[in-house]
């Protein structure tokens, strides 16, 4: 190989002629192995690849199992660890050609599972790498990928929005394109094209007006009916109806929902029954993406919903089921607030005579009833009685969805179902004892649906009766089926929530069987046509002779007709997943055997190609943190010469679980899994403390501030049009959920730090600022006002610069519609003022104006006058002087005792304490008002014992000072609240 090297033309003749007549041999193909893996010079390696490419299809059939195994094993590890991109790529070559012979005939499980890692890794070359593969795969065998385009697009569309590397994007296209020569008809081409430019390049369809002539050509074709000329079809129906979802997910609202909504309102009322059904599919179809202006829309929209149940045709009230279930699940909380109006209208269909309108009935009701607490009691009965008889007279289909339905309503009324727990386990029982394979689904369900009972009912009831099904539960294991075992550690879960500690027995039982789900290959499973008769082909271990030249055989036909890439699994996984943590965090220092296993685990599907997996991961690595800390309370380890006051098992835990997260953070591409490593990094670094996690703070705070700033992975679109970067400001949207979540972290960082944050603050304030903009929806607004609150409370003064930017805008927010706004906006006013010193002081009088009207109302929100109360009460306390005190305390004291928000109960009444101590004239005049509001008090259970003692302290400085004035006050009091305070006085 080196002489093929040469300049020297005679030499490489020769060498071309000696490696021919070596070629012919089978043992080339190690020996060409060796120079892959070993040669010290790039070229050799890469040409020994490139040979290789070229004689492994006639030899591939004449090796050895051990051979072949050894081949793909080396192939493999060149591609991980090759430095040379040429070589890289020559190796994937082979990998290509040895993948289509295999990969038909199940002989490469371990593939696609690489590539999927491939695709995950931080370094680039690793990425591309899986791409192009991916994408010869596709070109290859491609008709047995196509049940499984969704996954493979998913892959492709995170390569496509790889910020990071051009060469990765470029890979990802062409695997696209790979794609592209799939779809058979011209319709998917044109839904694929417009789909991928709403990914990726939603300004340019925007910029270029394409929206409104995209929505006017697909919405009709929803009307059309959904026929298929094929069985593997998919409908012009569905095609539009995916691409609807896709515009309304991707695109800016303004530009796509108001079109949507005149669509439905047109065809709500059409004498067509496809055009009605349209109009409710529509409804649902956008309820995920235009959820934030939908939510506020519920006064034009329920009717629009509810009136399709009512309807006469079935494909009419089964598409406004389907809406109706999508709201439920988008369109939180207001759509809660509705219970009265869905309840009743869902009643009249749950018998409908069409199993199809059933269906998505049951879905519905379980989407809305997941949601409900007590507002659901007055229909428990009917819907048990209802759901009951569906059990007993309805196929197994339904009857799974009813079990699913009845979960929820048993979670919802928690101690309100203990009257149906024993005829509801019953039938329970019986389900679970089903074995055959068309029945597992459904024995899944009630699997699932006993651990929730246990849950919603409580221990007592339930434990008595747990043996029994725990037993059932593990015989479902032995079954080998996905679903089983799914729903099986799901059940497990709910039971160690229920036993906590106690549980610890019974994790012998359940650990292997979580670990051997978490350890399963979800690989390919391939059938080849015509390969049931063995005879058919020349056989090796299993494999089919597909080829045996000496050629690449580019042209051969043989058909694949099944490759599944066992989405089974995923969820099996994912379950399993969580309940590794379930565990963890209720048996805490009894799961101290299982912690390294269960570390390796999580923080290998912490990086997991799916991210159903990925997100059950980060929940369940802040739940194996508490059980180390659990198990290991004491100790303290020395890192980097500092000395940090936790266990050396602790911190090992702690720095893979932040290593997890903001890796997350950083690399991640999903918003949900983001958000969630979010929520649960604030847990964490409050639970250990600054010193612990000091050295994670400037990566945690450049994450964060990459989110802020809208610039993370997981927020990257790849459309950077440079004509719109203005209109972009005004109208960019954001997944809500993310930036809440993501702007928690910073006080909480604030509450480890103190005054000392405010430096960091001050890089992610400015990116806020645009988030208090007018043209900003009210959700904005007070994510900003909430987060600047919660850091005010821990820097304390070091807030001050920031009061002239958020003090007008929290103002304003006092008059928003939405109390959470007005709660958000009274807290974060009051802890202004708090540690404003003189900034605040110019605000005053701005703030007691708007919060008036707040005291006034009486059809107000308890929890705002609280927040009302505070707001006012922190004023008094940092600066009473600058306050009319004669008009502010009857006002004030109106406001009290506080109804809902104990957390306002310190500065409230110690404002009052503190004026009474005080001696401040303006209390005087209103002493037995306030000792009524005291008598009160200190019988409610949820005041912190705290401020019930200063209220005792209070109470017997008054009874010392003006003891005749104070006994007809106390006499007036109720006798238990009388009670109640001199009890109190008694004990100071």
């Amino acid at each position: 190989m080196s002489q093929l090297l040469l300049p020297d033309n005679e030499a490489r003749r020769g060498a071309e002629e000696k490696i021919n007549n070596l070629a012919k041999d089978p043992t080339v193909v190690p020996a060409l192995l060796a120079h892959v893996r070993s040669s010290v010079h790039e070229n050799v390696r890469q040409l020994a690849a490139v040979l290789l490419r070229k004689k492994i299809t006639g030899h591939w059939m004449k090796l050895g199992a051990d051979v072949q195994e050894s081949t793909k094993n080396v192939l493999l590890e060149s591609i991980v660890k090759e430095p040379s991109s040429r070589v890289r790529r020559a190796s994937a070559d082979v990998v290509s050609i040895i993948a289509k012979h295999c990969v038909p005939s199940g002989q490469w499980p371990g593939l696609l599972p690489f590539l999927f890692e491939c695709s995950q890794s931080s370094q680039e070359e690793h990425r591309e790498v899986a791409l192009i593969l991916f994408s010869s795969l596709t070109e290859t065998v491609g008709d047995m990928l196509r049940p499984q385009f969704v996954t493979l697009h998913a892959i492709f569309v995170n390569g496509l929005r790889d910020k990071d590397s051009s060469r990765v994007r470029v890979a990802a296209l062409k695997a696209v394109g790979s794609l592209l020569d799939w779809i058979q008809t011209e319709q998917e081409v044109a839904v694929e094209i417009i789909s991928c430019l709403a990914r990726f390049k939603p300004k340019t369809l925007v910029r270029h007006k394409l929206v409104l002539p995209i929505l006017s050509v697909m919405c009709p074709v929803i009307t059309e009916p959904e026929g298929r000329d094929e069985e593997d079809e998919i409908s012009a129906h569905r095609f539009a109806a995916q691409l609807v979802d896709t515009l309304a997910v991707n695109l800016p609202k303004k530009h796509v929902y108001p079109p949507l909504l005149e669509f439905v309102k047109m065809n709500a009322h059409s004498q067509a029954a496809n055009n009605r059904e349209a109009a409710s599919m529509v409804l649902g179809i956008i309820a995920e993406g235009c959820n934030e202006v939908m939510r506020q829309g519920l006064d034009e929209l329920m009717p629009l919903a509810l009136g399709g149940l009512r309807d006469p045709e079935p494909l009419v009230r089964g598409a406004a089921s389907f809406a109706i279930g999508q709201f439920a699940e988008h369109l939180q909380p207001e759509i809660l607030e509705r219970y009265a109006e869905f309840l009743p209208a869902v009643f009249t269909v749950l018998g409908d005579a069409e199993p199809g309108v059933r269906e998505k009935v049951y879905y519905a009701l379980d989407a809305f009833l997941e949601q409900l607490g007590e507002e659901l009691l007055p229909y428990l009965e009917p819907l048990m009685n209802r759901l009951m008889e569906a059990l007993r007279v309805e196929k197994r289909v339904f009857q799974g969805l009813c079990l699913s339905a009845m979960g929820s309503l048993a979670a919802a009324a928690g101690s309100a179902f203990v009257p149906y727990v024993e005829t509801v386990l019953s039938v329970l029982k019986e389900f679970m004892m089903l074995e055959q394979p068309d029945d597992l689904h459904v024995r899944s369900r009630a699997t699932e649906l006993v651990g929730i009972i246990g849950v919603a009912v409580g221990r007592s009831v339930i434990e008595p009766v747990l043996p029994g099904f725990m037993e059932l539960a593990l015989k479902g294991f032995a079954l080998d089926a996905e679903v089983l075992r799914e729903y099986g550690h799901g059940f497990f879960g709910n039971v160690a929530e229920i036993l906590e500690a106690d549980f610890a027995q019974y994790l012998p039982h359940v650990m292997p069987q979580a670990f051997a789900s978490c350890y399963l290959d979800d690989g390919s499973l391939v059938d080849v046509e015509g390969s049931d008769n063995e005879e058919e082909g020349d056989m090796d271990n299993g494999a089919v002779d597909l080829v045996s030249s000496d050629e690449d055989h580019e042209g051969d036909d043989t058909k694949v007709r099944n490759l599944s890439i066992r989405t089974g699994v995923l969820d099996e996984k994912a379950a399993a997943t969580q309940a590794l943590g379930l565990f963890a965090l209720h048996t805490k220092e009894a799961f101290r055997p299982y912690l390294e296993e269960t570390l390796a685990v999580l923080k290998k599907n912490s990086g997991y190609f799916h991210e159903d997996v990925r997100v059950q991961a980060i929940i369940a690595l802040q739940h194996l943190l508490t059980a180390t800390q659990a198990a290991f309370p004491t100790g303290s380890v020395v890192a980097d010469g500092v000395t940090l006051p936790i266990a050396a098992e602790v911190k090992h835990v702690l720095d893979t679980v932040m290593e997890a997260y903001i890796r997350t953070l950083e690399e991640e591409d999903d918003k949900e899994t983001v958000a969630q490593a979010c929520l649960c990094i604030v847990p964490v670094i409050k639970s250990v403390g600054l010193a612990p996690v000091e050295t994670y703070m400037k990566r945690l705070s450049d994450g964060i501030l990459d989110i802020v700033k809208q610039k993370a992975l997981c927020q990257w679109h790849g459309d950077s049009d440079a004509e719109l970067e203005e209109e972009e400001d005004e109208e960019e949207e954001h997944d809500e959920v993310l930036m809440d979540a993501a702007t928690d972290v910073l006080p909480a960082m604030a509450s480890l730090m103190g005054a000392s944050f405010e430096p960091v603050f001050r890089e992610h304030f400015e990116p806020l600022t645009k988030f208090m903009r007018p043209s900003r929806p009210a959700s904005d607004h007070t994510m900003v006002i909430a987060c600047v609150a919660e850091v005010a409370k821990y820097i304390g003064p070091a807030i001050q610069p920031y009061i002239e930017s958020v003090m007008p805008v929290a103002i304003k927010e006092l008059a928003a519609e939405e109390a959470g706004n007005k709660r958000n906006a009274a807290f974060c006013i009051g802890k202004l003022c708090e540690h404003g010193g003189a900034t605040a002081l110019p605000y005053y009088q701005n703030v007691l104006g708007a919060l008036h009207p707040i005291f006034q109302k009486e059809e107000e929100e308890p929890a705002v006058k609280d927040n009302a109360c505070g707001a006012v009460a922190r004023m008094i306390m940092a600066s009473p002087s600058a306050l009319p005190l004669a008009q502010v305390l009857p006002v004030f004291i109106s406001g009290l005792p506080l109804k809902e928000d104990m957390e306002e109960a310190e500065s409230s009444y110690g404002c009052l304490c503190n004026l009474i101590q005080a001696g401040c004239a303006e209390i005087l005049p209103h002493i037995p008002q306030v000792v009524k509001v005291f008598g009160e008090v200190v019988t409610q259970a949820d005041v912190p014992e705290q401020v019930k003692g200063g209220i005792g302290s209070t109470v017997k400085l008054l009874y010392n000072q003006y003891m005749e004035q104070m006994q007809p006050v106390l006499s007036s009091l109720p006798p238990e609240h009388a009670q109640a305070l001199s009890d109190l006085v008694g004990r100071v």
